[in-house]
């Protein structure tokens, strides 16, 4: 379906029009509500609890409200909702201060009174644009986001598997050494106990006259042994 402005009408792109004005919202909302989901607000408090309940892509905002300055609002409630994107409705008079803002980055654009249907069409055209580049670079930073947690995860898993292996490592070699250990230990009990069978046999042998090596059939044993 198409406005009467030649653009297309998308229902789901959402503005909210904040003015104290009502014969100004009355021509916004009635021009607005033609091409996108349009809010009316008539105070920054009653802006406020739209946007609580509302999603809003692009705020309209009158600079000289009687409650509180457009300018002051935007500024105030920029840090909750930095995404979507302010334009301020001024009058001649206020163009240097709605400038300065848009220096600061509050601000995306000015429309000055009177403005036209084609000004404030092509003007919201250029701000919703605006809005789906800050989703892009916001869905960007998330997905980076996102990589730099998963690649940290990585980094401490590989860390501690490193430490882990280290740790299994260090304990094989302990085992392993210990084992060795008790292998030599047993071997040279072993080693011992022989050297003193062999010495106790041939002192009984030497001094008693009993031929130990005879009588147990060592004899054959220990030249068979040197003879290899």
């Amino acid at each position: 379906m198409t406005s009467r402005s030649g653009i297309p009408k998308n229902p789901d792109r959402h503005i909210l029009v904040v003015d104290d004005d009502p014969t100004v919202r009355r021509l916004l909302e009635k021009l607005l509500s033609e091409l996108y989901t349009t809010y009316v607000a008539h105070s920054p408090e009653a802006a406020e609890a739209i946007l609580m309940e509302k999603r809003v892509d692009v705020i309209l905002c009158d600079h000289f409200m009687q409650e509180e300055l457009g300018l002051d609002f935007i500024i105030r409630i920029s840090p909750q909702y930095p995404d979507i994107v302010k334009i301020m409705l001024t009058g001649c008079f206020e163009v240097e201060t709605v400038m300065d803002a848009i220096n600061a980055g509050h601000v995306f654009r000015y429309l000055s009174k009177p403005f036209t249907r084609k000004t404030i069409t092509k003007t919201l055209e250029d701000a919703l644009e605006e809005f789906d580049r800050r989703k892009n670079i916001e869905q960007i930073a998330e997905q980076h986001r996102e990589m730099s947690e998963q690649l940290s995860s990585w980094e401490n898993r590989f860390e501690r598997f490193k430490t882990n292996g280290t740790q299994f490592i260090s304990q094989a070699f302990k085992f392993l050494a210990l084992a060795l250990g008790i292998i030599a230990g047993f071997f040279l009990i072993v080693t011992v106990i022989g050297v003193a069978a062999f010495l106790f046999l041939y002192a009984v042998k030497s001094f008693l006259g009993f031929d130990t090596f005879e009588y147990f059939h060592l004899d054959n044993i220990i030249e068979k042994f040197l003879e290899k």
